[in-house]
């Protein structure tokens, strides 16, 4: 059930979401979350074997609380059963990601985090980039105009100059 291999219709379901975590009922244990692992999300029966501790009660939740798993999911009679409609509702869940076996909900979500970090730093640097064409061009810009400028007062300094004996002449006569 790797994200790659998902089917279009099995997106948005907690059964193949990388979220889907089981809280353990009892509160002593640490941690409180844990990932629900390939088996579990096929055959859920509520209750795993913590060593130390025996048979523990656990019940479904959803890391992000885009759902209220424990809520739906009850205490039915028929653990397996009705832990197979939890996880297979169709939510269209915004927050879904895919299950990868092996990675807890903690790890899926700072997966996803580090994703937008970088597509986040990609956005920045591509701003910067731009920003700084945009200065570059205004530059050369403003370059040219500084010459064009300095180019007609030399002119006219040159004419200026150019004209002066004969004005000089003519006044001193």
């Amino acid at each position: 059930m790797v994200g790659d291999l998902i089917l279009p219709e099995q997106r948005g379901r907690c059964r193949t979401c990388g979220y889907l975590a089981e809280r353990l009922m009892d509160s002593s244990l640490e941690p409180a979350l844990r990932e629900v692992n390939e088996a579990q999300r096929n055959a859920f029966v509520g209750e795993v074997i913590v060593p130390g501790r025996g048979v523990v009660s656990v019940v479904p939740h959803c890391y992000v609380k885009a759902a209220d798993l424990e809520r739906e999911y009850g205490t039915p009679l028929n653990r397996m059963q009705h832990a197979a409609l939890v996880f297979d509702r169709d939510r269209k869940c915004p927050k879904w990601h895919p299950y990868t076996p092996g990675f807890g909900p903690r790890e899926h979500l700072a997966h996803v985090r580090a994703q937008q970090e970088e597509l986040e730093r990609k956005k920045y640097q591509e701003r910067q980039e731009e920003n700084r064409r945009q200065f570059e061009l205004a530059m050369q810009r403003d370059s040219k105009r500084f010459q064009i400028k300095i180019t007609i007062v030399l002119a006219i300094i040159a004419f200026v100059a150019a004209l002066l004996p004969f004005a000089l002449a003519r006044f001193l006569k």
